[in-house]
């Protein structure tokens, strides 16, 4: 009877730290649906074998779980929450991704979400840092941007995100109209994440360094201390095919521009294995 006690005790706790595959939010009646990532190891980097110089070294990066909107923050959403929108003219109604937001605005419009939704802001507007450690919603680091696009290691072999052709993936030039589009008009990768190549570029939290890849932290980096540009990944409705790659590295001033916008992520809970479980009880 203890043994059998035990482990139902043991089974509640583990359904309770669960965690979710999708949450849903809303933002004065728009969705934020947001997708679970499940931490792991990946190659961070062009394995394809024709990307840019500072897409190389590839290198192994192991990642801690987390959320992440399934679609780029739209126009509806930003305003809702920010009062008015960065910029217009380059496709315009509630759900194109807004577009010409600057980098610390990304920043605000998260700490303002986290409030809304009764978690802790993650950012110190004062001086930009981040609390690691808090709940709130947050730009992804370039990392993580990366193994989402990847879907979670999963679309590994795909230079776009979820797909072999860039016409599935992605508004980009060849067939935007020089405008962006409605969200997750296009296919999405396996974890259900769109736009994650083309539309418009996703501002990361990483300041930009060419050589990063040669020193990064392998366990959840953060990019370099400081730096003059941060990361926009993703492509654009203006990009060339080649910008569209999951590991393409480009840059923007923070004052943003008409091809960037973003999305946001959140820290998971966490969840206690059942090796560590079963270390706290002796079963007899």
């Amino acid at each position: 009877m203890k043994q059998f006690s035990l482990l139902v005790i043991l089974l509640v706790l583990l359904l309770a730290g669960c965690e979710s595959d999708v949450t849903k939010n809303e933002i004065n009646g728009a969705t934020l649906e947001m997708v679970l990532v499940n931490g792991g190891t990946f190659d961070m980097g062009n394995t394809f074998g024709e990307g840019n110089d500072n897409e190389y070294p590839v290198h192994s990066v192991n990642l801690s779980s987390f959320y992440i909107s399934n679609l780029e923050v739209t126009q509806k959403q930003y305003k809702d929450l920010m009062g008015a929108l960065p910029g217009s003219g380059y496709g315009i109604g509630d759900d194109f991704p807004v577009f010409q937001v600057p980098w610390d605005k990304a920043l605000e419009f998260c700490n303002l979400l986290s409030i809304q939704e009764g978690f802790t802001p993650c950012y110190n507007m004062a001086d930009s840092t981040c609390n690691w450690s808090a709940n709130g919603y947050r730009l992804p680091t370039e990392a993580e941007w990366e193994f989402a696009a990847k879907a979670g290691g999963i679309d590994q072999e795909f230079p776009f995100s979820g797909c072999e052709n860039v016409e599935d993936a992605a508004w980009y030039r060849a067939n935007s109209d020089n405008q962006t589009h409605i969200v997750g008009t296009k296919q999405p990768n396996s974890l259900g994440l769109y736009d994650m190549s083309g539309n418009v570029y996703e501002w990361c939290w990483d300041f930009y360094d060419e050589d990063y890849y040669g020193n990064s932290a392998g366990v959840n980096p953060t990019g370099p201390e400081e730096g003059l540009f941060h990361m926009g990944r993703g492509g654009c409705w203006y990009s060339e095919e080649c910008s569209c790659c999951c590991t393409n590295r480009p840059v923007s001033q923070s004052i943003g521009s008409r091809y960037i916008g973003f999305r946001v992520v959140r820290n998971t809970a966490g969840v206690r294995p059942w090796n560590l479980f079963l270390d706290d009880f002796e079963l007899k």
